[in-house]
């Protein structure tokens, strides 16, 4: 798991009920959580409510301790 805080316009992966969500930081809520755009939701083998729940372009709040990856900052 990468340690560094992403930065606005980082993508940043996290699981969701069992699916992979790719995500586009978007701003960050104090030290430790990220204000994000959904960008893409990977839910084969998921559980069928991550679909249900999460859309490409939802705004969530990811906390840096359940996100696993920071790419292309």
């Amino acid at each position: 798991m990468s340690r560094k805080q992403p930065k606005t316009g980082c993508i940043i992966t996290a699981r969701y009920h069992g699916a992979n969500v790719r995500l586009r930081v978007l701003d960050r809520d104090g030290d430790k959580n990220s204000i994000a755009e959904v960008i893409g939701v990977d839910a084969d083998g998921a559980e069928n409510d991550a679909q249900l729940l999460l859309h490409k372009g939802d705004t969530v709040v990811v906390p840096d301790s359940k996100r696993a990856v920071v790419r292309y900052c």
